[in-house]
């Protein structure tokens, strides 16, 4: 993990977050932890993410991007 922390930026979560994840489970049935990370996306407007879940492709906020 250390190799990556000079690349991104840790985001906190609140309460905000939490209220924002029932809705993106609600809105397109993902995983709780991914609608954790989709509502953080949201709520700090980060549209890319690097992900191999092929789920997060349904979410159309985002864009995922796998460099494998």
């Amino acid at each position: 993990m250390s190799a990556i922390l000079p690349y991104v930026e840790v985001l906190p979560l609140r309460a905000e977050e939490y209220q924002e994840a029932t809705s993106v489970l609600k809105d397109y049935n993902v995983k709780p932890s991914d609608a954790l990370h989709i509502a953080a996306m949201n709520l700090n407007r980060i549209v890319k993410i690097a992900s191999e879940d092929k789920g997060l492709d349904k979410v159309r906020e985002i864009q995922r991007t796998w460099l494998g």
